[in-house]
């Protein structure tokens, strides 16, 4: 798994490749939680180069999710394949996330939002 992090202000966006499973997924979370903790609010998370999502994945980005909402912030899923999407409208996680096809939109959004907030690093 490669993970790479572009951050400005209150919005990041962590792009993620390769294989997500019970191996890497708590690197993964270590990542992200140190950008919330960071006062990040707007996280996207760019998905378009992972080709394998295990239920350890999943249960990274569910973390995340209430991590931030708890924080007063958001997170956007983008670029996810339809396969692995398919496993979120089964656990009915569809439900509960905010997907968004392209990275620059769902950036955009954030931006509209969480602009003017500062933290983080730039």
């Amino acid at each position: 798994m490669d993970v790479s992090v572009e951050q400005k202000g209150a919005v990041a966006v962590v792009k993620v490749s390769g294989i997500v499973d019970l191996g890497e997924s708590p690197a993964l979370r270590e990542q992200m939680m140190s950008l919330v903790k960071e006062g990040v609010k707007g996280l996207v998370i760019d998905m378009s180069g992972v080709r394998y999502l295990d239920s350890s994945g999943m249960a990274t980005l569910v973390d995340m999710l209430n991590r931030i909402e708890d924080r007063g912030g958001n997170m956007v899923v983008t670029g996810i394949p339809k396969d692995m999407r398919e496993m979120f409208r089964i656990t009915r996680l569809d439900q509960r996330f905010n997907f968004i096809e392209d990275a620059g939109i769902a950036v955009e959004k954030m931006k509209k939002t969480y602009g003017k907030e500062q933290g983080g690093r730039k």
